[in-house]
């Protein structure tokens, strides 16, 4: 397994709660200024504002299931 497959593997197990520090420690390695991730974090979010709608509340409220077979 090269060194980019294993930093791909590990990334996927990467919790949500803690991807903005894994991206943060990237730019800091790649001396990247943060703006930019910020702008595409920020464009993004303003796309997915058409899922916040007042018909989709029974959705927000449906209780999911997993099959584990």
């Amino acid at each position: 397994m090269s060194s980019k497959e294993l930093a791909h593997v590990l990334l996927d197990k990467v919790p949500d709660g803690k991807i903005m520090e894994v991206v943060d420690f990237m730019l800091f390695i790649y001396g990247r200024n943060k703006s930019e991730f910020d702008d595409l974090l920020s464009v993004s979010e303003n796309t997915l504002d058409f899922w916040d709608n007042k018909e989709d509340e029974v959705w927000d409220k449906k209780e999911t299931y997993t099959c584990i077979v």
